[in-house]
């Protein structure tokens, strides 16, 4: 691969202003389009028994201005919450673009969910209304009571009781425009965090930084709006990378997206199957699906020109293995729900440096700093800092000024992220506060050490947390997940300890395996390193 230095520059310079599209998501995301080009085709959704039905951005701006008069109808306001609680279906965008034609704020929430995060997240937020379908309905149906008052609930595929019928409500709307749209600081959504290490936090993010922090999620893509462009991911349109890079992305550069549910459980044959149908050229894959996908014998050609991943380092391994499979370079993002992403790491705009986070994206500002808030020398640990003058950091958590005073300290957004920075500026990822192994006075991240241990053959997944040691104050412990039809036993945990021991630093391999038989992951695929760690702790207390 030829590497042009001067690229990255020159990507960085393309993208230094705040975005090319004046007003807000809805007139940068639909109507712009629908201006220049009124028949270019903006969705194409594959219902399961594969009937294909087209939108172009003139029908997108029909559908979702008429869904905007519904909402006005019901009773939505500017500044009202509307939650959308959806899987990949074209009612998504329309109920999105809607929404943000009323100034009102978009609420996505995972499939997912249920029980207490579903209502949490509607309660706190106070929202107004939600978009769902019968399968979030019956998740719904035991809380009715405790739901907000006033808030209407819309089915996409019939009605119940007490619900509205959302083509019927939208077929009812009006053509002409509600009102004035949300744009500039005015939000435009919210999104809760995984709640992996307390209750989940309603982020709220502007029109104009989203609209401004383009060229971050450009450079993932190696730009986007590239001719012969036609987007799908198995990834929910709710999850963020989902949201943010994959939905509002190709439809800001005016490229089709498909929609599609995806197999559930993820079904790799079907996945290959499905782009090669459709010529998907820009997608967004997590590690764990490209695992699974490795594993296929003879995948159907592929026209791929795109890959975004997120959630951990790919890898040198995997890195070629995209190569040679599909001939593309994978673009890999870092970022937070609060800001994202900070930086990418994508070898056709730099020299590649496996296993780092990457370079800043256009309009970041980052830095290593210590306790105290101070920066750091370069290859030293500390806490990655990001300025709050990069386009994309969040306006504040919803009712919580106190969480928000503890994200944004002064001019920085403070990530909890460990990590060190190199000479030429790359970013290495240690691991979270919480997650750093205080262990025989080291601090140990246990990314490095899991990304060492997934290459044994009989690893599937693995988790690598500290548990208190009366000697060491923390033993590290890696956690295993072992491949369909390997069996754990004591010779394979020594066997695993001696893998370690021959290729880590003597300090940071783990002297304890445990075996757990399905790790338990979050709504996008990462580890939960915490949960993981409470159950060895009720395991060890009732072996003691």
């Amino acid at each position: 691969m030829t590497f042009d230095p001067t690229r990255y520059a020159a990507f960085l310079k393309k993208y230094a202003t705040n975005g090319p599209a004046p007003g807000g998501l809805s007139i940068a995301l639909c109507d712009r389009h629908a201006e220049r080009a009124p028949d270019s085709l903006a969705l194409m959704d594959e219902a399961a028994d594969g009937t294909i039905t087209t939108y172009s951005y003139a029908k997108l701006r029909e559908l979702s201005t008429r869904f905007a008069n519904a909402l006005a109808a019901r009773g939505v306001r500017r500044g009202d919450r509307v939650a959308l609680f959806l899987g990949q279906t074209p009612e998504m965008p329309i109920a999105l673009i809607a929404t943000w034609r009323l100034a009102a704020i978009a609420m996505p929430i995972a499939s997912v969910f249920s029980g207490t995060g579903l209502l949490h997240r509607l309660a706190h937020s106070g929202a107004k209304g939600i978009v769902t379908d019968r399968t979030g309905y019956a998740k719904l149906q035991p809380m009715l009571d405790q739901l907000p008052p006033d808030m209407t609930i819309w089915l996409t595929d019939g009605t119940e009781a007490g619900t509205a019928d959302f083509w019927l409500d939208l077929a009812k709307g009006s053509t002409l425009s509600p009102g004035v749209p949300g744009q500039g600081r005015d939000p435009a959504y919210i999104i809760y965090t995984s709640g992996t290490t307390g209750k989940a936090k309603g982020v709220l993010h502007s029109h104009g930084g989203w609209l401004g922090g383009v060229g971050g999620l450009a450079m993932i893509h190696t730009d986007l709006g590239t001719t012969g462009d036609v987007a799908w991911s198995p990834a929910e349109w709710t999850w963020i990378a989902g949201f943010s890079g994959i939905l509002l992305s190709f439809l800001y550069a005016g490229t089709p997206l498909v929609s599609w549910k995806a197999p559930h459980p993820f079904d790799p044959d079907a996945v290959f199957a499905f782009m090669s149908r459709h010529k998907i050229r820009n997608t967004l894959l997590t590690p764990t699906m490209l695992r699974m996908m490795r594993q296929v014998g003879t995948p159907p050609p592929t026209v791929l020109r795109s890959l975004f991943c997120t959630g951990e380092s790919l890898g040198k391994d995997m890195f070629e293995y995209l190569q040679s499979a599909f001939g593309l370079i994978p673009g890999e993002a870092y970022g937070q729900t609060e800001c994202a992403p900070f930086t990418v790491h994508n070898a056709a705009l730099m020299p590649a440096r496996f296993g780092s986070l990457g370079l800043a994206v256009p309009g970041a500002r980052l830095q290593i700093v210590n306790a105290a808030g101070e920066p750091v020398k370069c290859g030293e640990v500390g806490e990655i800092a990001s300025h709050r003058s990069h386009p994309q950091t969040f306006l504040g958590y919803w009712g919580d000024e106190a969480a928000t005073a503890a994200k944004l300290r002064g001019e920085w957004l403070m990530t909890g992220d460990e990590a060190w920075q190199d000479e030429e500026g790359y970013l290495w990822f240690v691991g979270r506060n919480d997650d750093i192994i205080k262990s025989s006075g080291y601090r140990i991240g246990p990314s490095d050490i899991e990304a060492c241990f997934v290459t044994h053959p009989a690893v599937d997944l693995v988790a690598v947390v500290g548990l208190p040691d009366k000697v060491r104050g923390e033993a590290v412990t890696a956690v295993v997940q072992l491949k369909p039809g390997v069996a754990p036993s004591e010779t394979l945990s020594r066997e695993l300890v001696e893998y370690g021991r021959t290729r880590l630093e003597r300090h940071e391999y783990p002297r304890r395996i445990e075996f757990m038989a399905q790790l338990p992951l979050t709504v996008t695929g990462k580890v939960m390193r915490k949960a993981v760690k409470d159950d060895l702790w009720q395991r060890d207390a009732a072996r003691a």
